[in-house]
């Protein structure tokens, strides 16, 4: 799993202010989909934790800070508890008429 756009790089580099403003804050995992996130204040949460902390995906499921989430959900509105949207990649089944090559 990744922090997607903007990327942990990026977000660090932010200032405060921009930290606390950044709009479609995008995490997810080649394979399963992605979660975009309306607006969120990063400053309210450690950007190491939100992969495999916070945000969980696999194949067309994610949670936020679910059961085993380690740490605390937030009042909603803050931290990650925002509106957000997710996207489940697309998964392509292998057809039965198809053969491996030998």
């Amino acid at each position: 799993m990744r922090l997607g756009t903007p990327n942990k790089e990026e977000i660090e580099k932010m200032s405060h202010e921009e930290r606390a403003h950044i709009k479609n804050l995008k995490v997810g995992r080649v394979g399963c989909g992605k979660i975009i996130f309306s607006e969120v204040d990063s400053n309210n949460f450690p950007l190491g934790k939100i992969i495999d902390n916070i945000v969980k995906t696999e194949i067309c499921r994610a949670t936020v800070y679910g059961d085993d989430t380690p740490i605390p959900k937030p009042s909603r509105g803050n931290g990650l508890n925002v509106p957000r949207e997710f996207l489940a990649a697309r998964q392509r089944r292998a057809s039965p008429h198809i053969r491996e090559a030998r």
